[in-house]
C-alpha cells in the first residue's frame, strides 16, 4: 500500500473529522448558490480533512514516526 493511500485510510483524528463535517455544508451551499469563492473555500476545507493536508506555514507540519526516521538514515 502506498504512503499516500495509507494517509487517506488511516490516522483519523478529531480535527480531520471536524474539517470534513464543516467543509461539506460550506461546499453544498456554495454549489447551491453558484458562488465560486464559497465553493473554492468549501472544497479546500473539505480537502484538508479528507487528504489530511496541514498548513505548514503555521508550523504544524507532521513529524515522521521514529520508524520512518530510522529508515531514512539507511
Amino acid at each position: 500500500m502506498t504512503a499516500y493511500l495509507r494517509q487517506i485510510l488511516f490516522n483519523w483524528n478529531v480535527c480531520r473529522i471536524v474539517r470534513i463535517i464543516a467543509g461539506t455544508p460550506i461546499l453544498i451551499v456554495g454549489i447551491r448558490d453558484a458562488d465560486w469563492p464559497v465553493i473554492i473555500f468549501g472544497a479546500a476545507f473539505l480537502a484538508t480533512g479528507l487528504f489530511s493536508i496541514y498548513c505548514c506555514a503555521a508550523g504544524q507540519c507532521p513529524v515522521p514516526d521514529p520508524d520512518e526516521r530510522s529508515q531514512e538514515k539507511l
